[in-house]
Order: C-alpha cells, then sequence, then structure tokens
C-alpha cells in the first residue's frame, strides 16, 4: 500500500497536467466561436472551462512543484526552472483571466465574448504551448519520471 501511495504522488502531475491543457484549449477555440457568434449559446460553456481548466492548471503546478524535488540538486535542475518559469506564467495569467471575468459578470456583464478576452486566452495558450513542450522535452529527452530509464527512480 505505500508503494501505491509513493507511486501515486509521484506520478501525480504526469496524471493531472493533461486536464488543463485539454479544457484550456478548448477554452481558446470556443471562445473565438463566441466572439465571432455572440448568439450561440456558448458563453456560460466558456466560462465553465475557464473555472475548470484553470483550478486543474493550479492542481498542476503545485503537483509539478512537489515531483520536481528529488531533482533539484542534479544537473536537470535548470531544464527544470525553465519548465517551471512557463507553468507559473500559464497559472498566473489564467487566475487573471477568472478574476477579470468573475468581477465582469459579478457587474452584470460578461467579458467571456469579447475581444480584448480572446486575446488574453489565446496569449494563455501560447504559454500553455511552450509549458507543455518542455514538459514534454523532460520526459522524452531527459527521461524525467520515467521508470528505467531515470536513474533517480526505482525501476
Amino acid at each position: 500500500m505505500e508503494k501505491l501511495a509513493n507511486d501515486t504522488i509521484e506520478n501525480l502531475h504526469s496524471i493531472l497536467v493533461h486536464f488543463p491543457i485539454a479544457l484550456l484549449v478548448l477554452l481558446a477555440a470556443l471562445t473565438a466561436y463566441v466572439v465571432l457568434r455572440p448568439q450561440s449559446g456558448m458563453l456560460q460553456t466558456t466560462w465553465l472551462l475557464l473555472v475548470v481548466g484553470t483550478i486543474g492548471a493550479i492542481a498542476a503546478t503545485v503537483s509539478g512543484l512537489v515531483s520536481h524535488a528529488p531533482y533539484e540538486e542534479t544537473d536537470l535542475h535548470g531544464v527544470i526552472e525553465t519548465h517551471q518559469m512557463w507553468s507559473f506564467g500559464v497559472t498566473a495569467l489564467f487566475i487573471v483571466a477568472i478574476t477579470w471575468r468573475f468581477i465582469s459578470r459579478r457587474r452584470g456583464s460578461d467579458c467571456g465574448g469579447s475581444v480584448s478576452f480572446l486575446v488574453l486566452v489565446v496569449i494563455g495558450t501560447g504559454l500553455l504551448v511552450m509549458s507543455g513542450l518542455t514538459g514534454g522535452d523532460l520526459v522524452f529527452d531527459y527521461g524525467v519520471n520515467v521508470r528505467g530509464v531515470n536513474p533517480l527512480l526505482d525501476k
């Protein structure tokens, strides 16, 4: 049971990270659709995607901080730091987006269908792509968190 708990904690980041990627990319696409077709009825869906995607991004960021601890004193630390900075940027930007949209909704007008909100979401998606690319490099180029390849992990 202890091994299962340790494996789950070690692998939590790689499990969690895919949800915000999917949700926030879908958010960008649907926000563009809402801007082009304001009467589409998708505005509420974009709000839900923003909320769940941002919560997922926060969870992925926190789990990433936890799972990078074994690599703190290794040569990979700099590469991991680059991935972390992109990820912090993504998470911070979507926290700004959710805050802006929440305030807007409380005031009776939802900014989710505006061009300026779309620009913010597209920038966030660009940061998300960079975070994903650097995360993919860590796995595929350096073997981070890959058993049998990475000497820091038990086989």
